[in-house]
């Protein structure tokens, strides 16, 4: 094979580990679709750990760096870029990605550098009384420029690139994530066995994702609990809670305080998440800021309206009309019930495909391919 063209065709994804989350999941369908696509794939891990090592695609290539921690990994970096020489290296972590490029400056070569921007940095350092939060913002601006192609992954998460980095980030691309994938659209056709989802029960309505006390900063799931007590005063339905963490224990506390226990289900992990969705007749997002809100897209492919907070971030370029269902304030359980109440009250409501066919897998690939001038040869 020539040199040029090897280079050419190998992309590396750097990452922390492949930990249940957001940047790791978007990783992982990206990889795969652009290994589908003829392109040879690596997936660079600082140490080789987490519940999604069983889920790399078949084709994508597991280099494991072994490190403890990201900034010990930069000598096993720089070495893995001047033995492969990828044409590019795409990460996805603030804290990595400035590990990527200080490894990428030492390694010199051609490979072509791609940082994607997940977070809101500014909000997060700010909010979340870890020093690391606090210094990473400072060297991204230090490194950032160096990049050759910035994405974020909504506008106002390319807004907060541009303040956190300063002018270096105007030119950043918006690309959003391929959320939707084929496999995803065949879990909404699986059974959700729940007795609340047979035919003549009440509604449901469903939440979803992480209940641990780092998210639960910013997710504010006890939002959602209280604006179901308020519903529950003038109609009849249910809550059901999917996801597991330290916050459960919390949350059916609360439910239990407010005396709709009996109404309120929280079961933990589910790994089928989509078939509870197509079955729920409302989804709910409470957060306090979302760069882009996996769930809420995945609610609205399962073909359900979504009741969603207008925090910082991109839900409102998710949740954007009627058909898609109702934005809400933040930390408003008053206005969040009615919101829910008017969706239920239109039975049957379900959401079309062009409410989310920007997210699909496919437009994905498509758009990183050209953003990193990808042809197969």
């Amino acid at each position: 094979m020539n040199e040029t063209t090897g280079e050419y065709k190998r992309v590396a994804f750097l990452l922390a580990d492949l930990q249940f989350g957001g940047v790791e999941r978007f990783a992982l369908n990206l990889a795969g679709g652009l290994s589908q696509r003829g392109i040879e794939v690596d997936m660079v891990l600082v140490n080789a750990t987490g519940q999604y090592m069983s889920e790399v695609p078949s084709g994508v290539n597991v280099v494991d760096l072994g490190s403890p921690r990201a900034i010990t990994c930069v000598p096993r970096l720089v070495s893995y870029l001047h033995r492969t020489r990828p044409y590019a290296m795409i990460t996805g972590q603030d804290h990595i990605s400035v590990v990527g490029l200080l490894a990428k400056l030492l390694a010199g070569g051609k490979t072509r550098t791609m940082v994607t921007h997940h977070t809101m940095s500014l909000i997060e350092s700010a909010s979340g009384g870890n020093r690391r939060k606090a210094v990473v913002p400072r060297i991204m601006r230090m490194l950032y420029p160096s990049a050759d192609v910035l994405v974020a992954v909504s506008e106002n998460t390319r807004e907060d690139l541009i303040r956190t980095v300063g002018k270096a980030a105007i030119k950043t691309k918006v690309i959003y994530n391929g959320v939707v994938t084929p496999e995803f659209l065949k879990t909404v056709k699986e059974p959700a066995d729940h007795p609340w989802f047979a035919e003549g029960q009440p509604p449901v309505v469903v939440a979803a994702g992480r209940l641990s006390s780092a998210s639960g900063r910013h997710k504010d799931y006890p939002t959602v609990v209280r604006a179901f007590a308020i519903l529950r005063k003038s109609l009849d339905a249910r809550l059901m809670i999917l996801g597991d963490g330290e916050e459960r224990e919390g949350l059916i506390s609360l439910a239990h305080e407010l005396e709709i226990d009996d109404y309120v289900h929280i079961p933990g992990f589910v790994p089928n998440p989509g078939a509870y969705m197509t079955k729920a007749d409302v989804f709910v997002l409470s957060s306090f800021w979302e760069c882009l809100p996996t769930v809420a897209i995945e609610s609205l492919a399962a073909g359900t309206p979504v009741v969603a907070t207008d925090g910082a971030g991109g839900t409102r370029e998710v949740v954007r009309d009627d058909q898609c269902g109702a934005m809400v304030p933040v930390g408003n359980p008053e206005a969040m019930a009615t919101a829910i109440g008017d969706i239920l009250m239109r039975s049957g409501t379900r959401t079309p495909e062009e409410t989310w066919n920007r997210f699909t897998l496919s437009a994905m690939v498509d758009n990183y391919m050209d953003a990193l001038q990808l042809e197969i040869p």
